[in-house]
């Protein structure tokens, strides 16, 4: 898959839990990821620490859907302006 969604950073929590606000077809909208256990949706009090960002397909197998295991780079947007 190619790159089709990107975010900015709100809050990094202290179990490495990153809050990220992104714009979806719903308007703005906080998603959560934690880089630490990609593959968890929850930890082991039930807390969403990963929401998916894709529907499972029929059609494969072992796809990666969780925030955390589609993950492809930090950036820094000021960095990169010019102004």
């Amino acid at each position: 898959d190619y790159v089709s969604h990107v975010g900015i950073v709100d809050e990094i929590l202290g179990d490495g839990t990153i809050k990220i606000l992104s714009y979806t077809s719903r308007g703005v909208t906080e998603l959560r990821m934690n880089l630490v256990t990609p593959h968890l949706h929850k930890d082991e009090n039930g807390n969403v620490i990963k929401y998916f960002l894709k529907k499972k397909s029929p059609l494969k197998e072992n796809e990666e859907l969780l925030a955390g295991e589609l993950f492809f780079s930090f950036g820094d947007l000021l960095k990169y302006t010019v102004l």
